[in-house]
């Protein structure tokens, strides 16, 4: 097994990455719902499907840290089988679910930013608000169907004996490495398909709208559309290191036939990406990134910007909603709008 010293080193940074997923996605959900909807239409579309994508953030990373406690510590002989069954289950259920997410929101931006207009396009822009809850409660059932297979795998009882073990408790047979395959395709691969086709559309459309420029892309509302292209393509590349890191644990435990370190890798990826999606959402979403200003200058903290003649722009805690203090060469302070 894993000695004392490297499990305390896994539990410390996972106990980091636990504390980082529950503080950003708690702030993307207070960010989101203490918000008066600015039209009577409610929560625009966006932000309905970040709220949701934080909801089972949290579930990913609280899922996957239990688990590395449950395992490491070697806590299944007094808790029994079930603990793996019911956090392997949630576990499978929040990854696919949040992957799925992940490529929704893409998709939203795409079709919201991407200057292409054919009619479909303009149809499903004009649909897709309305029906945008129905699709993530069905892709939440939809992966949630299919994770449950994962708890018929789950056998704590060695064939030569009657003690329970915390160790290598998936049988490997030709049914779980099928139930593998097709859990991969569907829960991991499928989404990243669709996260990179809107990512690639989404940077097609901002390079042709910057050519139509003369290559400008300049004032506030192409400046967030760059800033979203931005946050989708570190979505992006995020996901694709965190499912290629998966698969990669996946094939190998299967190829050796067990292994303690594939099970650990598996785990520490997925709530490692559980604390990262939300912080990645927190830069690239406007509203989200304002708030997290307006949190600073409430604790007293500054954000500063300097200029080549020694200026600074820097949010004051007493400064008015939407404003920054502007700190010019001769020393006096102005206030100016802030640009995001």
């Amino acid at each position: 097994m894993t000695s004392w010293g490297t499990v305390s080193a896994i539990l410390l940074a996972s106990s980091f990455l636990l504390c980082t997923c529950l503080l950003s996605n708690i702030f993307i959900l207070e960010a989101v719902l203490r918000r008066k909807p600015a039209s009577p239409r409610g929560i625009p579309t966006n932000e309905v499907v970040i709220s949701n994508l934080a909801l089972v953030s949290l579930l990913n990373g609280v899922a996957n840290f239990l688990w590395l406690v449950v395992y490491l510590l070697g806590l299944c002989q007094h808790t029994g089988g079930w603990v793996y069954q019911v956090l392997d289950f949630a576990s499978m259920t929040a990854a696919s679910t949040s992957f799925w997410f992940t490529a929704c929101l893409s998709a939203f931006y795409t079709l919201r930013i991407s200057s292409f207009s054919p009619l479909c396009l303009a149809r499903l822009r004009l649909r897709v608000p309305a029906a945008m809850p129905c699709i993530l409660l069905f892709l939440f059932l939809a992966c949630s169907a299919l994770s449950g297979p994962t708890i018929t795998f789950v056998n704590l009882t060695p064939a030569n004996g009657s003690d329970l073990h915390c160790g290598d408790y998936y049988e490997i047979s030709e049914g779980y490495e099928s139930y593998i395959v097709s859990f991969t395709i569907l829960g991991f691969m499928l989404p990243l398909a669709a996260l990179t086709t809107c990512s690639i559309l989404l940077v097609v459309s901002l390079c042709l709208h910057s050519r139509r420029m003369g290559g400008r892309l300049g004032g506030s509302r192409n400046a967030v559309h760059l800033r979203v292209a931005k946050m989708v393509l570190v979505l992006l590349a995020f996901y694709a290191i965190c499912v290629v890191l998966v698969q990669i644990s996946d094939h190998l435990y299967v190829a050796s036939g067990g292994g303690s370190v594939w099970f650990v890798t598996y785990s520490f990826v997925l709530l490692a990406y559980s604390a990262g999606c939300p912080v990645a959402l927190t830069w690239g979403t406007v509203r989200l990134h304002q708030r997290f200003l307006e949190l600073c200058s409430l604790m007293g903290c500054r954000k500063t910007r300097g200029f080549k003649d020694g200026s600074v722009i820097s949010v004051q805690p007493n400064a008015p909603k939407d404003a920054e203090s502007c700190t010019p060469g001769d020393g006096k302070s102005v206030f100016v709008m802030s640009v995001d």
